[in-house]
């Protein structure tokens, strides 16, 4: 059972006062969630901007439990979906971002990952030209108790000076589907195609499942040749770790991603969705590319690709 809130900030950075090293808080103001698989937002009451001036963000902390915190997002977005106190940001809600409003993840968390440092000279552009004017947290909760006043969120470390390499994040995604009950091993398969100009280069992963989740692997797929560039158990800390193998993606590159189920103990039929009823198969891939480039979005288009060679039943 799924609960989420999310909270934005409205980022002032004023062009003589902001300064190198400047740490930002995005926190839930004392969320209790009540309402069983609904999706919610709520603003916090310090405020920011970040439209006012170009900034950069490298460093990312989390403070959540996993306990409590199913899993977090963060979003940049051109306008919050709402600007009221709290507001429904699923489960026919009114989402994250405005309508029409960029949105873009930019940060994923779960089961207790370790804060995230981006490498050297490399930031996440926001404000100004970057079509980010609010940073916007998502917390799933997987519970729900009014006793709870929680305050999961993040220290975000801003900068000022320039890098050489601007950062980027993709999610691939395998959408609609349905895992059987009883099998040992169920796969799902999705190709994502990279159509963007700028040559992108992957330094960090992560994956995400619910409880069914064994396995999320990714690959560049270049003239028919598998490149793997990283595979992680889900039920690990679902933190960002570094690429197995160093490669570039370029224009008419595929993506493909892998998550890999078991079922054994399920009755039942198991769908694609947005509660921990549900399951999910999401790869996260941050990327950098020079700062010379076009600015990249991230933005993959995919698609699920039917295929029964893993597939084994409790039976065979």
């Amino acid at each position: 059972m799924a609960v989420v809130f999310t909270v934005w900030i409205f980022v002032l950075l004023m062009m003589q006062s902001y300064c190198e090293g400047i740490e930002l808080d995005i926190r839930m103001p004392n969320v209790s969630p009540l309402k069983l698989f609904g999706k919610y937002c709520a603003i916090p009451t310090n405020t920011y901007c970040v439209y006012c001036h170009s900034s950069l963000l490298a460093k990312f902390i989390p403070h959540a439990d996993m306990h409590i915190a199913h899993h977090m997002l963060m979003f940049g977005c051109g306008d919050p979906a709402d600007q009221s106190l709290s507001w429904n940001c699923g489960d026919m809600g009114i989402g994250v971002c405005g309508q029409g409003s960029p949105e873009r993840i930019m940060y994923a968390w779960g089961r207790n990952a370790p804060q995230l440092y981006l490498p050297k000279n490399t930031a996440f552009k926001v404000g100004g030209n970057s079509g980010i004017k609010y940073l916007v947290l998502q917390v799933h909760y997987g519970l729900v108790d009014e006793r709870i006043k929680d305050e999961s969120g993040l220290t975000l470390k801003m900068t000022d000076k320039k890098p050489a390499y601007l950062a980027g994040m993709a999610l691939l995604s395998g959408g609609s589907s349905a895992i059987p009950p009883r099998m040992r091993k169920w796969h799902i398969d999705a190709d994502c195609l990279y159509n963007g100009q700028a040559v992108l280069h992957p330094f960090a992963f992560s994956v995400h499942t619910n409880n069914l989740g064994m396995v999320v692997t990714g690959y560049r797929v270049r003239n028919g040749e598998y490149t793997l560039i990283g595979e992680k158990n889900p039920q690990r800390p679902q933190a960002f770790y570094p690429v197995v193998n160093n490669v570039d993606i370029r224009q008419g590159d595929m993506l493909e991603l892998q998550c890999v189920y078991s079922t054994t103990k399920k009755k039942t039929v198991t769908y694609i969705g947005a509660t921990t009823e549900d399951e999910m198969c999401n790869y996260y891939m941050m990327f950098f590319y020079t700062n010379d480039q076009t600015e990249v979005r991230g933005d993959m288009e995919c698609m699920n690709v039917a295929s029964d060679s893993l597939n084994i039943s409790v039976d065979e």
